[in-house]
């Protein structure tokens, strides 16, 4: 080699490592947005925490209370901030009065009763039920801006198939439950009552119902489908293995509810077969269950459907005293979650030991915890909700709105903690967006997003 070509190559630049991400598409805001509202639907109301446990029992047997809860509701709150970042609709309009009643009653029943609480109690520290209420309110704002963003892309129904899809196997669980008990897994079974990866029989039994509802609705503004008819029978199955006495009025409520109207907008005829089909096949399955199942369970299971003695009475009469007592700003965060009178009996066991109860009424707990306001507010986010919906319905939208309204309504009647579960949360947002955009969504000829969509 000569000296001059040696010059040459020294004087030629160093080649470059190509970037490896050059060839790599960044997702637009929309598609972001898309998926993450997926994401929550599915980690809300498929309760994966609840998923968790079953998991953690089979691998471990040892119940698994508690596990993976923290690890999956933060991963559902960084979900719900990037939901609510990238989202082209604006989170005010798709909240709409229900949606900011609703977040005034989380907000004012966190900062007044933690207040009351620390002022009793310097020591009091940031309870863990205030923690998911926080990430409650997020879920709410996201999920209500999401499905408005979601729906003017793939349309509103098949938006609300996807949910279906999500609630009938959230029901096929709950339907599946009495097999964990071959398997010899705790959870998934409460004291002989079906709850698959819920909390709770109850909230299982409603999350049935809503499904219920759902289908219906489907089917009568868009005309029947598998998944409909399907959704409507595992639904009747779920409610009668949770053994629900709430559940099993609601059911009979909504059904006579969806059967009117539906007769009414198709006639009389368009019900009969669907309705007929859906009972034989509620009556042959649950007849399968029912023969291998212990026969002294089922029994008990009847007798506590039978009976109307669920000792609430006396716990809504101890609760409204309490709030005679304190009706301006309430007793402070915790206080008719755990009731701490030993004299109710609903709060001894059959050997007279201490056991868990509470007011079993949200409205009462609002009201019991933090005062008038959080209740007041409560109580007109029901008002608006109703102020915006008419009989009969004038919309899918507003049918199924309403419906879950009714749902949620019942619920706050009979329970309290609620709004601990962060499904319910993603329902709230729901509602709220379906009576205020679920209109504009179901017309695409009006315009969904007055600012440029972002890219």
């Amino acid at each position: 080699m000569t000296p001059a070509s040696s010059a040459d190559t020294n004087s030629r630049p160093p080649l470059r490592t190509p970037n490896p991400f050059l060839h790599l598409r960044i997702p637009k805001a929309s598609t972001i947005a898309f998926v993450m509202f997926w994401v929550v639907a599915f980690m809300t109301l498929a309760s994966l925490p609840g998923l968790a446990r079953i998991v953690v029992s089979a691998v471990e047997n040892i119940g698994g209370v508690g596990r993976g809860v923290l690890g999956t509701t933060r991963i559902v709150g960084v979900a719900c901030i990037v939901l609510a970042i990238t989202t082209r609709y604006p989170s005010f309009r798709a909240l709409g009065a229900p949606g900011f009643f609703f977040l005034a009653t989380i907000a004012l029943h966190g900062i007044i009763g933690t207040a009351v609480s620390t002022a009793k109690d310097p020591a009091f520290t940031f309870m863990w039920t205030q923690q998911y209420r926080l990430l409650g309110m997020l879920i709410v704002v996201a999920t209500a801006s999401g499905l408005a963003d979601v729906a003017s892309r793939i349309g509103l129904e098949r938006t609300l198939r996807g949910v279906l899809a999500i609630l009938t196997a959230v029901c096929v669980g709950v339907v599946a439950s009495p097999l964990l008990v071959f398997a010899d897994i705790a959870y998934g079974i409460n004291e002989g009552r079906s709850i698959g990866v819920l909390s709770g029989p109850n909230h299982s039994a409603v999350y049935a119902c809503m499904t219920f509802s759902l289908a219906c609705s489907l089917i009568t503004w868009r005309g029947k489908s598998a998944l409909s008819i399907f959704a409507i029978c595992v639904a009747y199955l779920a409610v009668m293995l949770t053994w629900s006495r709430l559940g099993v009025i609601l059911l009979v409520s909504l059904t006579a509810v969806h059967v009117f109207y539906h007769a009414k907008k198709h006639g009389a005829a368009a019900v009969v077969l669907p309705g007929l089909s859906a009972l034989a096949f509620c009556a042959l399955v649950a007849w399968l269950v029912f023969i291998v199942r212990d026969e002294v369970w089922l029994r008990q299971s009847i007798a506590r459907l039978a009976s109307l003695n669920t000792g609430r009475l006396e716990l809504w009469q101890h609760g409204w005293l309490m709030i005679k007592e304190s009706p301006i700003i309430g007793h402070g965060i915790d206080t008719f979650r755990r009731f701490e009178d030993y004299s109710i009996s609903s709060c001894r066991d059959s050997d007279g030991r201490r056991q868990a109860c509470g007011v079993h009424a949200q409205h009462l707990l609002f009201w019991g915890e933090a005062g008038i306001l959080p209740f007041t507010t409560f109580l007109l986010f029901f008002a608006s909700v109703l102020s915006r919906c008419s009989w009969p319905p004038a919309s899918l939208a507003k049918t199924i709105a309403l419906a879950w309204t009714m749902c949620m309504a019942f619920y706050c009647l009979l329970f309290h903690e609620i709004f601990v579960q962060p499904s319910n949360y993603f329902i709230i947002g729901i509602i709220c967006s379906l009576l205020s955009v679920g209109d504009m969504v179901d017309r695409p000829s009006r315009p969904l997003h007055t600012a440029k969509p972002l890219e």
